[in-house]
């Protein structure tokens, strides 16, 4: 069986690690790539099929908003999970228009 693949995207490097971290111990065999922002997380995770991804909300070059906005234009069924450390209610209600149906 191939090994579970998911896509953090986050640029914390201390965020990642857990992140990381935390998947290994939960699921042996799990592939992690890493994206430190979310313009290359959308480079990486537009050519694979029904992508895994945890990204975080604010990054640098593109936030995940807009990636989340832009994988779900070509895949709708990608499935995001997002993580954030802000308490802000903008970024929430960003994401309730744009998050397609079949992935909730």
């Amino acid at each position: 069986m191939a090994p579970l693949e998911i896509l953090i995207a986050e640029d914390n490097p201390k965020d990642f690690e857990f992140l990381e971290q935390l998947l290994q111990e939960l699921e042996d065999e799990v592939k992690v790539t890493r994206a430190p922002n979310g313009k290359l997380a959308l480079e990486i995770a537009r050519p694979k099929e029904n992508p895994l991804i945890i990204s975080d909300i604010q990054m640098p070059e593109m936030n995940g908003i807009d990636f989340a906005r832009n994988l779900w234009a070509d895949q709708p069924e990608a499935r995001i999970v997002f993580w954030s450390q802000f308490k802000d209610e903008m970024y929430l209600r960003s994401l309730v228009g744009i998050v397609p149906p079949e992935t909730v």
